[in-house]
């Protein structure tokens, strides 16, 4: 499912930079948005194949496991990661999920927008508070 979601998301986020991303100067700045969603994929996916293939006896223990063995500080703390559960729960997903934001808000067009609307409610308020002094 998750996979669907993510892949389907760059699909549409490469849809909307080539009809309307298409006025911008560089491919970085018309594609740059997908790239991001693209290589997201993979990273917020890997924990989810290192459960599947840890599941399913493909990748046995202990070099699959995510916490190590009788860790005293209770297996959701970070200090009871293995290195596996480093780089797949935090590095990967993590940056995965980092990369998909950004990438959404960047196709999006979300900071000029922002600006915009800061803009456009500032020069409100200094235009009622001119009037209300007159």
């Amino acid at each position: 499912m998750t996979l669907a979601v993510l892949t389907n998301l760059t699909q549409y986020t490469y849809n909307h930079a080539s009809l309307m991303r298409a006025h911008k100067a560089t491919h970085w700045q018309r594609h740059g948005p997908t790239y991001l969603v693209a290589l997201s994929v993979p990273l917020v996916c890997a924990d989810l194949v290192r459960h599947l293939l840890q599941d399913g006896g493909q990748w046995p223990s202990p070099g699959s496991d995510m916490f190590r063995p009788n860790c005293k500080h209770g297996v959701l703390g970070f200090k009871c990661l293995t290195p596996v559960g480093w780089i797949f729960s935090v590095f990967c997903t993590y940056t995965g999920f980092i990369l998909l934001i950004v990438g959404t808000l960047w196709a999006a067009d979300f900071v000029p927008k922002l600006q915009a609307a800061w803009k456009k409610s500032h020069r409100r308020s200094r235009q009622s508070t001119s009037i209300s002094q007159v």
